[in-house]
């Protein structure tokens, strides 16, 4: 079985005077679980990425 899961998503802020969108990336919390399987395979994963600022 696979389930997916929502872990970011982007918020926009603004449009430049170029058309570049503006925004950040927002994380919504749950920490997926192929992070310890990635990091075990030599895969390395900073926590830091899954850490709300």
């Amino acid at each position: 079985m696979i389930t997916t899961q929502e872990i970011f998503s982007f918020r926009q802020k603004s449009i430049d005077e170029n058309g570049k969108i503006e925004g950040e990336f927002r994380f919504h919390g749950v920490r997926p679980n192929f992070i310890d399987k990635f990091n075990t395979a030599g895969i390395e994963v900073s926590r830091d990425l899954f850490n709300p600022a």
